[in-house]
């Protein structure tokens, strides 16, 4: 087999030019900006899956130009229903991402995609087709309050009693502002869900052997809810940062609280050791080609485990494509 990382690096390398061409149709970002930019292309160094971040991030604040993430991220197509790691499993679609975590005592379930029938179809078909049952389900976690992430979430509340919801206060607003507003491109908005547990940010969860820190940030939303978790990889234990908000929203004072968040939580990251991350949109981590190296070679070396150097100059990076963007 030609090498596993050469499917994810050529699709980075790819996905980094396309955007970068995009580039020569805007005038040049302002130097402020591009100072950011430029420290950002160093850190990646020549390293393919490093440039693809900025390729995403960067290149798009750069731009100033249309939600080039969005556009890629609708063209991803759905994997299977796919175990990442001995104890996590990805259920989500091409667009938008679902995982459930699994315990010795249930399952924690983050997101539940756009609407009911996305719900019923990859999360609770998906996580039966690869032998999990979803009344099992103990824990949703709604990572913030968008309609892509809670849309199923009624669904699972009227299907699953026995499965308790977690948001942040603010986003429970957030999703029963946007639930009341007018259709969008003739679609209804998605019902917001009920309310059932409220997080406070540094609370913890536990659920069997497994116990979660959620921390709750303003940025991407008012609070969206970010957490690291525990990952077991062959039976070895591992760390995953998992941030709840991916893109800095344009408003700016939004925008200074997204560069103070992701601040504070990258500083977490790197004290716990993680060595890994994962997303709630899989454009973000590269998820629709790692799970196909996965299920290619179940017993090869985990791609979601990039080690903590590589952490650190991912998380570097992604705080300089946030200065770019307070810059901008």
């Amino acid at each position: 087999m030609r090498s596993r990382l050469s499917r994810i690096g050529s699709a980075g390398f790819g996905l980094a030019t396309a955007l970068a061409l995009s580039i020569s149709a805007h005038a040049l970002p302002p130097p402020a900006v591009q100072e950011h930019l430029d420290k950002a292309k160093e850190l990646a160094g020549s390293d393919l899956e490093l440039k693809n971040s900025i390729g995403l991030m960067c290149t798009q604040i750069a731009s100033n130009g249309p939600d080039l993430a969005t556009a890629r991220s609708q063209s991803l197509p759905i994997p299977p229903p796919t175990k990442a790691f001995d104890n996590l499993y990805y259920v989500g679609i091409g667009s938008v991402g679902a995982w459930a975590l699994t315990t010795n005592q249930g399952i924690i379930l983050f997101d539940t995609l756009d609407n009911s029938q996305e719900a019923e179809t990859y999360i609770v078909g998906g996580l039966k087709k690869i032998g999990l049952n979803p009344s099992d389900i103990k824990y949703i976690i709604i990572t913030h309050g968008h309609g892509d992430h809670y849309g199923g979430a009624l669904y699972m509340q009227d299907h699953y009693p026995q499965a308790h919801l977690l948001m942040s206060d603010v986003d429970y607003a957030l999703a029963e502002k946007s639930a009341s507003s007018p259709p969008r491109n003739g679609r209804p908005q998605a019902p917001a869900p009920r309310r059932d547990m409220v997080i406070t940010s540094g609370q913890k969860l536990t659920l069997g052997d497994t116990t979660l820190t959620l921390y709750v940030y303003p940025g991407h939303t008012p609070g969206a809810i970010s957490t690291i978790i525990p990952v077991k990889d062959h039976g070895k234990s591992h760390l995953l940062s998992f941030w709840g908000g991916t893109t800095p929203p344009r408003d700016r004072e939004m925008q200074q609280k997204y560069v103070q968040s992701f601040a504070d939580f990258t500083q977490k990251v790197k004290a716990s050791g993680a060595e890994g991350l994962i997303s709630n949109h899989p454009v973000w981590d590269g998820t629709i080609d790692k799970l196909a190296m996965i299920r290619d070679n179940p017993n090869g070396r985990n791609p979601y485990l990039i080690g903590k150097k590589r952490m650190d100059q991912y998380t570097a990076i992604q705080n300089e494509c946030v200065a770019a963007a307070l810059a901008q």
